[in-house]
């Protein structure tokens, strides 16, 4: 909510924004054990144990992407993960978080533990959050268009192979939970500083032109009524992918700014994923003579994503003479 972005710490790169990327249920087309996603888990809690290691992974990129900490340095990205430790009392474990831009690191932090908790019959072991701060360059570190990122879990146990349970007991493990936790009203979670939006652009053109046509910045209201179409193609970067997208809408206002000549939406259909960013158009027809009076008439896109950051681009505008 508000107080929580008014409290969040502010940030030295000029456009940056706050994301939680959360850890939550497998998603086929990303592979991995777990999915890291803008959009807040809905489903089930899932639990998974760390001894045999486990990796979450983001879908693939659709455009470059830096990551850069919060903190007044931007150097530190926080994870908060719901885990717990059972086994034997005396038992000791440590679990590694390996951050990842593709298969290269970007850091790695490890975490002791001891005193693990032995559930007996009719009592059960709490789930509780660890938090580990990533080391991060202040300069931020980029995850190339079609790199996923990344965060591998391995852990081990004292405990592990000294029997003491029955097989297929949980007697000795690390685990984690991820997804929509049951005990709680917060998720396991990384805490990073970006800026998904920042490529996205309009261009203005004469009907059946494409991206990289010269633009038309000038038309005239006397024109004749088959010249008097105009189309807009947009061209929306957000490296989170479609799903990030909440809307997108393009507005054009009078001279003065005062009024609004149109106000478009995007739908999903509207949008095809094309050379690496998310493309559609809109043809505009204008009304001839006085109804358009001279002056320049501005133009902004306007995209809002799943968590609200919202990116204004604001374009020249296009002139009536």
């Amino acid at each position: 909510g508000a107080l929580e972005e008014a409290i969040s710490p502010a940030s030295t790169v000029a456009g940056l924004e706050n994301y939680r990327l959360y850890l939550d249920s497998e998603n086929n087309s990303a592979g991995g054990d777990g999915h890291i996603t803008t959009l807040e888990p809905d489903g089930n809690q899932e639990e998974a144990s760390v001894l045999g290691g486990l990796e979450f992974r983001s879908s693939e990129l659709i455009s470059d992407l830096t990551l850069y900490g919060e903190g007044s340095n931007n150097d530190e990205i926080q994870l908060t993960i719901y885990m717990r430790f059972l086994g034997q009392q005396g038992s000791t474990g440590d679990v590694t978080f390996s951050l990842k831009a593709g298969d290269s690191q970007i850091d790695s932090e490890s975490v002791d533990l001891d005193d693990p908790c032995s559930a007996t019959f009719g009592s059960t072991c709490n789930w509780v959050p660890q938090e580990v701060m990533f080391s991060i360059s202040s300069n931020g570190y980029t995850v190339e268009n079609g790199k996923q990122i990344k965060l591998v879990i391995d852990g081990q146990a004292s405990c592990e192979g000294q029997g003491g349970g029955f097989p297929g007991s949980d007697s000795c493990d690390i685990q984690v939970a991820f997804g929509d936790l049951d005990s709680s009203t917060s998720t396991s979670r990384l805490e990073v500083m970006a800026n998904a939006l920042s490529a996205s652009s309009v261009r203005v053109h004469e009907p059946g032109d494409s991206w990289n046509d010269p633009e038309v910045l000038e038309w005239a209201p006397n024109a004749m009524p088959d010249q008097r179409e105009i189309q807009f193609d947009v061209d929306i970067r957000d490296a989170f992918g479609r799903a990030d997208i909440e809307s997108v809408s393009l507005v054009m206002s009078t001279p003065s700014g005062a009024g609004v000549m149109f106000d478009e939406n995007f739908g999903d259909n509207d949008l095809r994923l094309d050379n690496e960013g998310l493309v559609g158009n809109f043809t505009w027809t204008y009304e001839g003579g006085a109804a358009m009076a001279p002056g320049v008439y501005p133009l902004a896109l306007e995209i809002r994503d799943v968590q609200g950051h919202t990116v204004l681009y604001e374009h020249g505008g296009i002139e009536f003479v």
